[in-house]
């Protein structure tokens, strides 16, 4: 893009307040703002398109509230917030946040569980299968309004599928064999059951179909030096092997943790949309590093609540982006209903700145 032809968009990452002394004690103060490029706006996709270029140094920087722009995402794509102190919208492409996964980090009461819950309404509102393993026990409580079907083993997953209802969960509640085991397990029958329903063609991606929600996927999927019992290795490289290859038959999984060195990098490593809300975990910073940039990663531990920074494959930006959690009062746009997915049940087997430029 050229310089001079458009408005381009900044957002603010950090503040530095450096002072001064002046003569008979008095001090000068000065705030250094380090800012991350958010790029132009493009009204019909909703969206920032990335620059290719600085403004030049001097020039003119205003305040922007992103006053007048609609915070409806395009089809197929749900909204998750907005930048904050601006109705600049943030949406994730639905079916991109399953079949690549995602990951949800965050330490208690940061937000990840309310953001979690509203990604799931979306994915049912899709008509997306959604598998919750909740160890917290908190998603029956909030979900009930979904009508959810509780499973007490793997061996329910095929009746499940093969019925109309949308959601399961598992709660753990006579486990026996260690969470891990029972994690396997059912991603090991989702697995066959998608496989044996699903006719791969050449060039046609499957879209998303089935969601497995990991809470606490610390203690369901752990790194190998926090496994309870050393059998508990084998059956998470044996859930790691069927998250890996369920892709292309549109399952895929929405990871929640607290700490992602507690987590098996096999897994969490295939998170291509990550959503990171405030964390103090220095492992954790260092990994999500390597997906953001180092200024980004060092805002993670001053997030306010319900404040996350969004990177990834199903992010509307391609660039990370600082967003304010949406209250989800209107998550899909009145003109653009759900977007349709592969048919269910599964068959049998056979805040911004604008720099003027």
């Amino acid at each position: 893009m050229k310089a001079g032809s458009a408005d381009t968009y900044y957002q603010i990452v950090s503040a530095t307040i450096d002072q001064a002394g002046l003569e008979e004690g008095n001090a000068s103060q000065s705030v250094r703002v380090g800012a991350g490029q958010l790029g132009c706006w493009e009204t019909e996709r909703a969206t920032f398109a990335p620059i290719d270029w600085v403004a030049p140094a001097g020039e003119l920087v205003e305040v922007s509230s992103g006053e007048g722009i609609a915070d409806t995402p395009p089809a197929g794509r749900c909204l998750v917030g907005q930048v904050p102190n601006s109705t600049f919208p943030v949406h994730v492409h639905v079916s991109d946040t399953i079949t690549h996964n995602t990951a949800l980090i965050g330490v208690t009461g940061s937000g990840k569980s309310y953001l979690a819950f509203h990604l799931i309404e979306a994915y049912l509102d899709a008509g997306i299968k959604v598998l919750i393993l909740d160890l917290t026990r908190q998603h029956w409580q909030f979900l009930q309004h979904r009508n959810p079907t509780p499973l007490t083993g793997a061996d329910g997953v095929a009746a499940w599928l093969a019925g109309d209802s949308k959601l399961a969960i598992h709660q753990f509640a006579n486990t026996t064999g260690g969470f891990p085991a029972a994690t396997a397990d059912f991603a090991q029958k989702c697995f066959e059951r998608l496989r044996d329903g699903t006719q791969l063609r050449a060039g046609v991606d499957v879209p998303g179909r089935l969601c497995i929600v990991l809470e606490e996927a610390h203690s369901l999927i752990p790194e190998w030096n926090q496994v309870a019992q050393q059998s508990d290795t084998q059956h998470v490289n044996r859930a790691a092997r069927v998250i890996l290859q369920g892709r292309k038959y549109g399952l895929g999984t929405l990871l929640i943790t607290q700490r992602t060195a507690n987590v098996t990098k096999t897994v969490l490593n295939q998170c291509n949309t990550i959503f990171a809300l405030r964390s103090f975990d220095q492992t954790g910073l260092d990994f999500l590093r390597n997906y953001m940039g180092e200024e980004y990663s060092q805002a993670i531990s001053t997030l306010p609540d319900r404040t996350a920074i969004l990177v990834g494959k199903a992010s509307s930006s391609a660039r990370p982006i600082i967003l304010k959690v949406s209250d989800f009062g209107n998550r899909w746009s009145e003109n653009e209903p759900p977007p349709a997915t592969t048919p269910s049940p599964v068959a049998p087997p056979a805040e911004a700145n604008s720099a003027s430029t």
